[in-house]
């Protein structure tokens, strides 16, 4: 007697799904992280450029929503940081870095699996 296992579907409220589905081997710009949603799309819309080159993830920091905010898709972190180099303007005060989509999807499936794990809790 073999009992189906349930799949649970994990509902994304962002980027995540997206950002899960480019390779491991490339790069974005990381804009920054924010400990309230408001104040990423506070930063999100003043940026100059609001186009589907931005995108947004939660993970956990210190056991609670952290919001990160991303821009692009790079094939290395040097042409990452070239584009930054290239393009001052268009970040205003930020100082973007180049954060791999390895540690990016690392982040995201490692939040998913604490949300899970809370959800399960609950029930």
């Amino acid at each position: 007697d073999v009992t189906p296992q349930t799949q649970s579907v994990v509902t994304y409220l962002h980027d995540e799904q997206k950002l899960l589905k480019i390779e491991v081997d490339r790069y974005s710009l990381m804009l920054g992280g924010f400990s309230q949603f408001e104040s990423l799309e506070r930063v999100k819309s003043s940026f100059i450029v609001t186009d589907e080159k931005i995108k947004v993830y939660q993970t956990i920091r210190d056991s609670k929503p952290w919001y990160v905010l991303l821009y692009g898709d790079f094939s290395t972190s040097v042409e990452a940081n070239n584009y930054v180099g290239n393009n001052l303007p268009k970040f205003g005060k930020m100082s973007p870095w180049a954060k791999s989509f390895q540690s990016i999807r690392e982040e995201i499936n490692v939040t998913t699996r604490q949300l899970e794990n809370n959800d399960n809790d609950n029930n």
